[in-house]
């Protein structure tokens, strides 16, 4: 394994970004600099996620080995009420674009940067928000309640009574499974470390978790330190996390999804045989594939095969019109979830894309990659045009010839149809 690389439960390609500054660093992961230029980008992450793979992981992870800065924040305040209050966000905030703490850092005090009054409420309206898995985002804590506690080496069997913990872990269940893992690779102490950052301004900075037993739970790093972040692929992200989603079967083979399937079917095709066949009897077809996919007894019927030339000869299989019915049962209800984790520019059988969709968006990075049709020099010196790429490419036999059970093993778990 390289050196950089970290290892993160039910994710490949965690990566490690270290730089000698916080922003650049951040800057790094979030381009996909490895020192040779930016490549593709990464998603630095909060610090319930590197606690989680520390859980998950083995005492001779590199995980463990060594200190990650994170963008989750610790930022002191007043409220637009005036109450004082620490907030911890694990969430997108002002810090997490490295340009904010570049700005931030002319204007420092005891190494935390100013965060705009606006931002800093932001974070606390989120106080108890969750994302789409139930984790707690936001935890508001009294500001005099955490001056008061300790800031320094405490007993790992203290340590979940402190005002900090839990709140820095992102969660109570997870700090306590955290906890025992420390005290197994650390021993039996542990750092919680906070500043009292109170000031005209609300005061800001990034969570660090360390790698030893003084300097762990880093509530008081300096935002003009050096930083490592742990950073996910995007495009693995986007695979990776999406939001689990149960009791679909149901909703598949429920009689209202199935009438509607039906209508969309039978759109355009009134007057073909088969559709007429079908809807002799139209309830109780509908009725008798509920109940073959209530029990899962449901099987396709045979595909018919034909030769179609338009003009490149292509072979097409067409299902029976009953099956039809099942297939916009089924995409009705998931395709909603499958959509979000397309990219902006996947256009083909999307609502609001297509055709017109693509040429548009075609034409913008034609633009960019002509310069606007301002001319580039080259070497034939020929100002009649800009030259530029576009690469045109498709799967040779793609649906005939994917695996079923790799696709199937890469989404059953977001997909919880309950299907043996």
């Amino acid at each position: 394994m390289e050196e950089d690389a970290i290892s993160i439960q039910r994710i490949i390609g965690g990566r490690a970004f270290y730089r000698a500054s916080v922003a650049d660093a951040l800057q790094a992961c979030q381009t996909g600099d490895f020192g040779k230029g930016p490549t593709k980008p990464y998603d630095a992450q909060f610090m319930p996620v590197i606690i989680d793979t520390r859980i998950n992981s083995s005492k001779s992870a590199r995980i463990w080995e060594t200190w990650f800065s994170s963008l989750s924040v610790r930022v002191t305040g007043r409220t637009s009420l005036g109450s004082s209050v620490v907030v911890y966000g694990h969430t997108p905030n002002y810090f997490s674009n490295p340009k904010n703490i570049r700005i931030s850092l002319d204007n420092l005090r005891n190494g935390a940067g100013i965060m705009p009054q606006k931002e800093f409420q932001k974070l606390v309206d989120l106080d108890e928000a969750e994302d789409d898995f139930g984790n707690r985002l936001v935890w508001v804590v009294d500001y005099e309640t955490l001056k008061k506690s300790k800031s320094g080496l405490i007993s790992v069997s203290e340590a979940l009574e402190h005002p900090q913990t839990i709140p820095f872990l992102g969660g109570e269940n997870r700090a306590i499974k955290y906890l025992q893992e420390h005290k197994i690779n650390y021993g039996n102490d542990i750092g919680v470390w906070h500043f009292d950052d109170l000031d005209e301004h609300p005061r800001g900075r990034l969570l660090v978790v360390g790698n030893n037993c003084n300097n762990n739970l880093n509530g008081n790093n300096n935002l003009n330190n050096n930083g490592r972040f742990v950073g996910i692929a995007l495009a693995v992200l986007r695979l990776i996390f999406m939001k689990t989603y149960k009791n679909l079967y149901e909703e598949i083979y429920s009689l209202n999804n199935l009438t509607i399937a039906w209508r969309k079917a039978r759109k355009g095709k009134t007057k073909k045989d088969y559709v007429r066949e079908f809807e002799n009897d139209v309830l109780g077809n509908l009725f008798k594939l509920q109940e073959e996919l209530k029990n899962k007894n449901y099987s396709p019927m045979p595909l018919k095969t034909f030769i179609l030339r338009d003009p490149k000869t292509r072979k097409i299989s067409k299902s029976a019109f009953r099956d039809r019915v099942v297939h916009h049962a089924l995409v009705r209800i998931i395709k909603p979830i499958f959509d979000k984790a397309f990219i902006y520019d996947s256009c083909a059988n999307r609502i609001g894309k297509g055709n017109l969709f693509a040429l548009k968006r075609f034409n913008i990075f034609k633009r960019k990659v002509s310069n606007n049709g301002d001319f580039l020099d080259n070497k034939f010196n020929d100002k009649n045009f800009v030259f530029g790429y576009c690469f045109k490419a498709d799967i040779k036999h793609y649906f005939e010839e994917v695996s079923h059970d790799i696709l199937i093993n890469r989404y059953t778990p977001q997909l919880a149809v309950g299907i043996n």
